[in-house]
């Protein structure tokens, strides 16, 4: 399974990443903003893509509406973690499989996962 991380926090990828291998995820590739994000999107087809609310060059808002706009990307599983009110809502409109509330544990992102991914490894 591969994964792709969207966050312009180095400190936050690196969790991302050990939980998301500690979840069965083999490939995971991270990235720090909506740019980089579009290109390893259609370069790395990943089965899942974790992306940040608010990014340098756009948002978790933007970046949903640009995959889901593309049929090779069109039906990657979107996480958008946040902490902001009504993120939730927010971001299955805009075509998000699910947001998960910040802070959040390896278990909460495992479950939310599982949930939206038919894929997951567990």
């Amino acid at each position: 399974m591969r994964a792709l991380i969207v966050d312009d926090s180095r400190a936050m990828r690196t969790i991302l990443r050990r939980l998301l291998i500690e979840s069965g995820y083999a490939d995971v590739t991270e990235v720090p903003d909506v740019t980089a994000a579009r290109v390893a999107a259609v370069d790395g087809r990943p089965d899942v893509v974790i992306v940040d609310w608010q990014l340098p060059d756009g948002s978790a808002l933007d970046l949903v509406r640009c995959l889901r706009a593309e049929g090779e990307t069109a039906a990657m599983v979107v996480l958008a973690p946040s902490t902001l009110e009504g993120a939730a809502d927010e971001a299955r409109a805009a075509g998000a499989d699910d947001c998960v509330a910040k802070p959040f544990t390896g278990d909460d992102l495992r479950r939310r996962l599982m949930t939206v991914s038919p894929l997951s490894p567990h």
